[in-house]
């Protein structure tokens, strides 16, 4: 175990490496460019970093909701194979069934050719 977390350590550095090492041939570049175009890349450059931030902030968020919805996965899992029967569910669909039907009238809902039950 030890070794993968060190593989995966180096592989870590080496990615912040290349990216250091990009980083400074791009000023490089953008410094050797004509004075008269210069502060544009500047600003291009300022504004891809806070691109990559923002990237790297969605990338953070999916995986808080991935990890959410993990549990909601297991349990669906469960309810298609028979295994869990949770009953508030029930309960909740058939609560939320009623109500629309005294919002919407329980003729409406009789004739809608589309929702016959399976």
């Amino acid at each position: 175990a030890d070794k993968h977390s060190k593989m995966e350590i180096d592989e870590t550095n080496d990615g912040l490496n290349d990216e250091i090492h990009f980083e400074k041939r791009l000023t490089k570049v953008i410094m050797s460019m004509p004075e008269s175009v210069r502060n544009r890349f500047k600003l291009l450059k300022i504004i891809s970093d806070k691109r990559t931030k923002t990237v790297e902030k969605v990338r953070q968020l999916n995986l808080k909701y991935e990890k959410l919805k993990g549990p909601l996965y297991e349990e669906r899992a469960a309810i298609i194979a028979g295994n869990a029967y949770p009953h508030s569910y029930v309960e909740s669909f058939d609560k939320k069934f009623e109500d629309l039907k005294k919002d919407l009238g329980p003729k409406t809902i009789a004739e809608d050719k589309d929702c016959t039950p399976v």
